[in-house]
């Protein structure tokens, strides 16, 4: 069953299924649109290898598994139904996703806390770049929805990323909060602009206590990271 957050592409890598079968199996059409709680029909033969960020759901009875699934690739925050995980704060340039260049949102989005910025957007040195800012805040100051949305994710197993919540908005906008100290929110919920959602943590390693934000805007289902200075109020 799709999950909120989960793409047609995130499914067919999770179960070894070029995305057109999906597609002709299950008469999507040439826009192939999914939405939470639609079934899909698998292929015979599809194998679960598990772990992919936009193919959440429950494997199906009697789906094979192979005997040591491969690594999940690094997650990419988010899809057009509903963001699941996010993106590490770091990934190897080779791989980031694309970024795109600075815009005006569609979105209103507004600052999730005030501080210093101690992380900026863009490489970091030994092939790596960081897909958003790092905000320095006092520890346990309330970190705010930067625009009303849905929670996508909430939980702290992506890597690099600590305690995170991902929000998902109109126009395939999504907003990523790292390195939380607590969450006020769960999965599915629906959040208003500026609505508290958690608290900064000191988990970001930047000497101090800091929060991590990143903006995505998904293009089809590519994500695209965006430099959040680019669309944030100034």
């Amino acid at each position: 069953m799709i999950q909120p957050g989960d793409t047609i592409s995130g499914i067919g890598r999770r179960f070894q299924t070029p995305v057109q079968v999906l597609i002709d199996l299950n008469g999507l059409g040439p826009r192939a649109s999914i939405s939470p709680g639609q079934r899909l029909i698998l292929p015979r033969g599809a194998v679960d290898v598990g772990g992919d960020p936009y193919a959440t759901g429950p494997a199906p009875e009697g789906m094979s598994t192979p005997e040591e699934a491969p690594p999940p690739p690094p997650p990419p925050p988010l899809p057009t139904a509903a963001p699941t995980p996010v993106p590490p704060s770091r990934q190897p340039a080779a791989t980031a996703a694309p970024t795109a260049p600075p815009a005006a949102s569609t979105v209103a989005l507004d600052w999730p806390v005030r501080g210093e910025i101690v992380r900026r957007f863009g490489p970091v040195g030994l092939g790596e770049r960081n897909n958003g800012i790092n905000i320095a805040a006092p520890a346990g100051t309330e970190v705010r929805a930067a625009a009303a949305g849905r929670v996508g994710y909430v939980g702290d197993d992506l890597a690099g990323q600590g305690l995170t919540v991902l929000i998902v908005h109109r126009d395939g906008w999504r907003t990523v909060y790292g390195h939380l100290g607590s969450e006020t929110v769960q999965d599915g919920q629906d959040v208003q602009a500026g609505q508290v959602i958690g608290t900064v943590g000191t988990s970001a390693g930047d000497g101090r206590p800091s929060m991590h934000f990143e903006t995505w805007r998904m293009r089809g289902d590519e994500p695209n990271a965006v430099d959040p200075l680019g669309v944030l109020p100034r």
